[in-house]
């Protein structure tokens, strides 16, 4: 029997299985719905598909026993190619993680997202290109950066600047300024430092000066949000990772894994089906265990139980065969 949690995560599409247990030859599993039955007589195959999903949700394989003909497989190969529906929710997910972030291009409902592991054990994921770093802002900081040190340098507070001050500062704008022509997606180390120690330089002199200088108000703000977003990840990777933590987790449950003890003390380690059924909550035995052992965690444990009861009640009261697909 196998669990997915996490009613609100990806919704996967199909998964294609190549040189695992019995699927020695690729092969294909669809999927249309949110339930699904697999039939099949005995020896066919349906435990070692339930083991592939379940191989979506972490890393490694336990070597080439796992393996069609218990036959090793180059590192690279891929054994589980996953593809998921990008919904509206992962979609504002995606639109959330890269708010106030310079980003060209966009990602709709009915794309396609696709997650692989390979023979190695790593699980890689598909990166959004079509997200790019928007490289305008780039060089709408250069332009303010000549005019600061060209001919608007006589509007900068420069009284509150040693002459040695000036000079390193201006030789720093005009050094950040000519960065504002590439349009890489990423800056170089040397050019992400030039940009940082400008930053280092302009801070002091803004917080003196910004509330009774609009000018060098206006740059202090373009290059506080330049510098943090260019030391960002790219776009498309955050989307990426965005999406990854979206991943519903499948869970195997075999004999053990489905018995709850009716006491378990927060000193013993946690059964499998304690386990799957804290995961289901969206919790853990440790963070409730840690809880506990706090002299004033009482109210949280008790706020935390609440709220794995009321995730459990949803997930139950969701639940039905009312819409079921076979395959065999």
């Amino acid at each position: 029997m196998l669990c997915v949690s996490g009613y609100a995560n990806l919704r996967l599409l199909s998964l294609q299985i190549q040189g695992y247990k019995r699927f020695g030859d690729s092969t294909l599993l669809r999927i249309r719905g949110r339930t699904l039955a697999v039939l099949g007589h005995n020896e066919s195959g349906k435990t070692s598909l339930l083991m592939a999903l379940a191989h979506l949700s972490r890393n490694g394989f336990a070597g080439a026993t796992e393996f069609t003909d218990r036959t090793p497989r180059s590192a690279s190969n891929h054994i589980l190619t996953a593809r998921f529906a990008l919904e509206t929710a992962d979609i504002e997910a995606v639109e959330e993680a890269l708010a106030n972030r310079f980003v060209n291009g966009t990602i709709s409902t009915g794309r396609h997202w696709h997650v692989f592991k390979r023979a190695s054990g790593e699980r890689r994921y598909e990166t959004l290109m079509e997200l790019t770093r928007d490289t305008e802002p780039r060089k709408q900081l250069a332009v303010l950066l000549q005019a600061a040190s060209g001919s608007g340098w006589d509007l900068m507070p420069l009284s509150l600047q040693s002459d040695e001050q000036l000079v390193t500062v201006r030789d720093a704008m005009q050094r950040v300024a000519a960065i504002g022509s590439s349009d890489a997606q990423r800056l170089t180390e040397n050019d992400l430092g030039a940009l940082t120690s400008l930053k280092a330089e302009i801070d002091p002199w803004a917080e003196a000066a910004a509330s009774s200088n609009a000018p060098l108000a206006e740059l202090h703000r373009h290059l506080t949000r330049i510098e943090a977003d260019e030391r960002a990840e790219l776009p498309s990777s955050t989307a990426a990772h965005t999406l990854f933590s979206r991943m519903p987790q499948f869970i195997l449950f075999d004999e053990a894994a489905r018995v709850l003890p009716s006491i378990t003390p927060f000193t013993d380690s946690p059964s499998a089906a304690l386990v799957n059924l804290l995961a289901a909550g969206g919790t853990t035995f440790e963070e409730l265990a840690s809880l506990a052992g706090l002299d004033d965690g009482g109210g949280e444990l008790s706020e935390l139980a609440k709220q794995v009861n009321l995730r459990l009640e949803e997930l139950f009261h969701a639940w039905s065969q009312r819409r079921v697909c076979a395959s065999h």
